[in-house]
């Protein structure tokens, strides 16, 4: 809150509570306060601080009255204030700046009572009017300040005024009707509110009701200055006067008060109330001139008790006891208040033991009561006691073993046999009637201890005893002394074991299960029949792991005080329900031993301040579930909340919004740290997001369309707002993000991969026709280095036959002489000519490199594929083996490759199968590589076979020049490789290549003729 002066108050048709302080307007939405302030040069901001009077109008324009100021009038959907004013001439419009009232009426004009009179202001036409009070209809003197209206019928209005009392005015003939009632004459009207017994009329003088026939009396049990007035939807009237607020429960005639205690939950923050109202969900909310407060009045609820019954200075704080004795008394004791005693029949509070720390109490059969106390030992009073009686003390002495154990006690059982059991720090007592003292039935154990902390029998009649740090102990009260403890358990990790050594209560239920509260060790149900515990803790529901106290209603339930409120739980479905302070308890902290239920079948807890009582069918559901609201929104870009209108205006984001964050809010304020959420955002998400009690969430990198964000809430009993708020997002896309760009793109793409395609093929294509010259010139080269070859002997004979001419002719006839001479120059050079031929064709092969004879094969058959001559052969490579990295020259072997390919799919032109088998293979410590290439065509003949490799040899009578498997064998050769044919393969071809896998250590070896001259 922006200031805890409170002046005025309302609940927006969305469920957002308005609250006007000395020093701005506070909306609140149960976790923040927005505040709304005059900001100096923003003519969108209140145009003062001060703020008296609210309305929100049909169209959810909230109207506000300042006090300097004038009127504001606030828009949701923009999130700015407009100041409204009437002309600067009017004689009215100085003193028209305080507003402290704002009614309607029936046609939408707004009534204003302000400190020159009633103003009226018409939205529609923006007119103002004013009406001052006529004073033939006010006592002399009277002011004219109007402080409250009221609607009286269609077109009247009462008018509680300052110092004139209350007025009437007929909105329709805008007059004064009437004169103030006597009684009221010279008085101050605060608060006006309409019931069904009348007007009830809040003023200077007390309260008074003015009947529909006109009749004034005073309502009596309200004292002081009343200056508001309210009444909840189940008929209660509250009065809020200068000395706290008052409550009349419908059909009861007595009030209750609620004032000002410093210290005491449940008490007003100031006793002098300036407003109050109860919002959609039953809560009533009272402003005061030192804080905001508010209460749940549903009787349904845990009723709570700060202080005796029937005495209000007898204080309850930290209880540590309640008790019901035969007589129905209820005793009520705790640290440093002593033990308090509530006689229902006589209404009466007595205190006993001031000051004294009661911990624990019981009554035996003839009706004295037994009392322990946390340092004073045990105390023994007669039945139906006075205060002023001493009572029968027992403590502990040393020097007597028959005395007392110990002189702090916390636990006391009267069993079934009706012995007096009495457990101390330090260990466990019983009680002997005929000599007046005590036996010790648990010795302190190792010097210290055992704590005894709670005891209860069970219907079998055994004792069980809760320790502090000392677990579980089962007794045979039947034993003798020092060995009565027949099992002890004690806490051990694992499944089926005790939670805590540390217990805190022991009760047995209708059912015979045993239940136990620990501290730190959450609910424990025992199976007396296994020997195993079941434990139940906060990850299960339960609201604390400490368990101070554990009562059983009629259905079986079971309720359980912790150190964070009451939880009940149904043993039958093993589900919790806690209730915190929101549900009218004491505090959320409760303390060991005060528990009770009474013989009605009422429950008592006890704790920090005070006392809880209830019928655990007063327990219900909240019926009214929240109403849901988007609060805020914001994105990275941004950088901060924005309020989200209430047109159902849609969200547009852009790219650069990389991050959304949504808030929001249940507007429902009985718990509103209980209430729950769950979201979904509509075309990302299919389910919805238990969110607990999280009021927001982010999502990053939203992709273009369109969304809705849905959020629902429930209220702390688990009622949903199934309707829930919904926001439409639209995330734009960016230019790169349209469908026409990327449409633009996919053909672009396919443009360029077109290109690409053709820029290969262009590129296979040059490449094939660069492999076919140079296959030609290979095989020109091997051709003329067969010619040179063999005229290389031809020429030899012919030079050696002219040499034996020209001896035997030579000098016979010059002529001849010559031309023998000239054939033989000739000769020499035809010889140089072959020899230079020769000389040419033992160049060596290029550089050897490392390759993968795989892709050789492959490569040679992409280039004869794209070069349309695999016709409508089908190929199948088949490798043993995941790699053949080989040494060689590559351009050689796809040569090799392309002429059997080649040779195979020539010999099928009319369609057929060729498989090319690679296989890895060792020799002589030294790998090969094995290539097949077998096809289902006509195969060879035993004459074609002999001489297959030799040059010119061909199967083909058409074309081929005969070289190309001759070439391929030299090549293969100078890999050290051979290529043979499979003479014994039927049903086709078979040609296989062997090849060393290190194939570059070759020898060069020289293809031309021996010269034999």
């Amino acid at each position: 809150m922006s200031h805890s002066y409170v002046n005025c108050m309302i609940q927006d048709s969305r469920g957002f509570l308005w609250f006007g302080t000395e020093d701005g307007l506070n909306r609140y939405d149960g976790h923040r306060c927005e505040v709304f302030r005059t900001l100096p040069g923003d003519v969108d901001s209140l145009s003062h601080i001060r703020v008296k009077s609210l309305w929100e109008d049909g169209a959810g324009i909230i109207w506000i009255g300042t006090v300097g100021g004038g009127l504001n009038r606030y828009r949701p959907a923009d999130n700015r204030f407009e100041s409204v004013r009437p002309p600067p001439n009017a004689a009215f419009a100085g003193g028209s700046g305080i507003v402290h009232h704002i009614e309607p009426d029936r046609w939408g004009r707004l009534w204003l009572g302000t400190e020159c009179g009633l103003v009226r202001f018409d939205p529609g036409t923006e007119r103002w009017a004013h009406f001052p009070p006529d004073r033939r209809s006010t006592f002399e003197g009277a002011e004219l300040a109007v402080e409250v209206m009221a609607s009286r019928g269609k077109d009247e209005l009462w008018l509680g005024t300052r110092g004139g009392g209350l007025l009437v005015f007929d909105t329709r003939l805008g007059r004064y009707r009437g004169t103030t009632p006597a009684a009221l004459a010279g008085a101050t009207v605060w608060a006006l509110a309409q019931t069904a017994e009348g007007l009830l009329i809040g003023s200077d003088r007390g309260l008074w009701r003015r009947s529909d026939e006109g009749r004034l009396e005073a309502v009596t049990g309200v004292a002081g200055s009343v200056r508001a007035l309210g009444v909840t939807r189940a008929g209660d009237l509250l009065v809020g006067t200068e000395r706290g607020l008052a409550r009349r429960v419908r059909g009861q005639g007595d009030f209750e008060f609620v004032r000002a205690a410093r210290g005491q939950p449940g008490s007003l923050s100031s006793d002098r109330v300036r407003c109050l109202m109860e919002d959609h969900s039953g809560v009533v909310w009272v402003g005061t001139d030192d804080g905001l407060n508010h209460f749940a009045p549903d009787r349904r609820k845990f009723a709570g008790a700060g202080h005796a019954e029937f005495d209000e200075r007898l204080t309850y704080r930290n209880v540590h006891l309640i008790f019901e004795d035969r007589l129905g008394n209820l005793w009520v004791g705790g640290q440093g208040m002593g033990l308090v005693r509530n006689e229902f029949d006589r209404r009466r509070s007595t205190s006993f033991f001031p000051g004294a720390e009661i911990r624990c109490m019981t009554e035996d059969g003839s009706g004295r009561l037994w009392v322990g106390s946390n340092r004073d030992g045990l105390f023994r009073l007669e039945a139906n006691p006075r205060s002023d009686v001493r009572p029968r003390r027992y403590v502990f002495d040393p020097k007597r073993s028959e005395s007392l154990c110990g002189k702090r006690v916390f636990a006391l059982l009267r069993d079934r046999r009706g012995h007096l059991w009495v457990g101390t720090e330090r260990g466990l007592d019983r009680y002997r009637p005929e000599s007046d003292d005590f036996e010790h039935l648990i010795p302190a154990l190792e010097g210290r201890g055992p704590l005894i902390y709670c005891l209860n029998e069970d219907r079998a009649g055994d004792i069980w005893v809760g320790t502090l740090g000392h677990g579980l102990m089962r007794l045979d009260p039947a034993s003798k002394p020092g060995t009565p403890v027949t099992r002890r358990f004690t806490r051990r990790d694992g499944p089926g074991e005790l939670g805590s050594d540390d217990i805190l209560c022991v009760t047995e239920a209708r059912s015979g299960a045993l239940w136990i509260g620990t501290n730190g060790g959450g609910l424990n149900r025992f199976d007396r029949a296994r020997g195993r515990f079941t434990r139940f803790t906060e990850r299960d529901g339960l609201a604390s792991n400490t368990i101070y106290g554990i009562l059983q209603d009629e259905r079986q339930r079971l309720w359980l005080s912790t150190n964070n409120g009451v939880t009940r739980f149904d043993p039958a479905t093993e589900t919790f329900r806690n209730y915190g302070s929101g549900d009218g308890l004491q505090s959320l902290e409760f303390n060991g031993g005060a528990y009770l239920k009474s013989r009605t079948g009422m429950l008592f807890f006890g704790g920090k301040y005070g006392v809880n009582s209830f019928e655990p069918d007063w327990i219900q559901a909240n019926p009214h579930p929240p109403k849901t609201v988007i609060t805020r929104v914001s994105t990275d870009r941004n950088g901060h909340f924005a309020p989200v209108a209430a047109d159902g205006a849609a969200l547009r984001l852009t790219h650069r919004d990389r991050l959304l964050s949504l808030e929001f809010a249940a507007l429902h304020y009985v718990a509103p740290e209980r209430n729950r959420f769950a979201f979904k955002m509509e075309g990302l998400e299919e389910t919805w997001h238990e969110a607990g009690d999280r009021r927001s969430v982010t999502y990053s990198n939203l992709e273009p369309g369109h969304y809705l964000f849905r959020v629902r809430s429930a209220n702390g009993d688990r009622v949903w707002d199934e309707r829930g708020e919904s926001i439409h997002i639209r995330v734009i896309p960016a230019v790169w993000q349209t469908w026409w760009l990327r449409v633009a793109g996919l053909i672009g793409m396919g443009s360029i991969a077109i290109w690409m395609y053709r820029r290969h093929m262009h590129f296979l294509l040059e490449r094939r026709q660069a492999l076919e010259r140079l296959d030609l010139l290979t095989a020109q080269t091997r051709q003329g280095a067969l010619v040179a070859h063999e005229a290389h002997n031809p020429i030899f004979a012919v030079n050696n036959s002219l040499r034996v001419i020209n001896r035997k002719v030579q000098g016979m006839d010059p002529e001849l002489d010559d031309l023998l001479q000239l054939l033989g120059s000739e000769m020499d050079r035809l010889r140089r000519i072959v020899k230079r031929q020769s000389d040419f064709t033992k160049r060596p092969l290029p550089a050897f490199e490392n390759a993968d004879l795989r892709d050789l094969v492959t490569a040679a058959i992409k280039v004869l594929k794209w070069g349309n001559r695999l016709g409508r052969t089908k190929i199948s490579i088949v490798a043993s083996g995941g790699f053949f990295p080989i040494h060689c020259n590559p351009e050689s072997l796809q040569q090799v490759f392309m002429n059997v390919i080649g040779n195979a799919v020539e010999s099928m032109s009319g369609g057929g199968r060729l498989e090319i088998d690679l296989e890895q293979t060792s020799a002589a410590g030294e790998r090969h590589y094995i290539v097949h290439f077998k096809d289902n065509g006509p195969g060879f003949d035993k004459a074609a076979s002999d001489h297959l490799f030799q040059p010119f040899a061909s199967t083909r009578t058409e074309r081929g020049t005969g070289l190309g498997l001759f070439i391929s064998h030299n090549l293969i050769k100078k890999h050290r490789g051979e290529i043979t044919l499979n003479a014994q393969y039927h049903g086709g071809a078979h040609l296989m290549i062997r090849i060393p896998r290190d194939g570059g250590c070759h020898h060069e070896e020289s293809d031309a003729p021996v010269d034999r001259g």
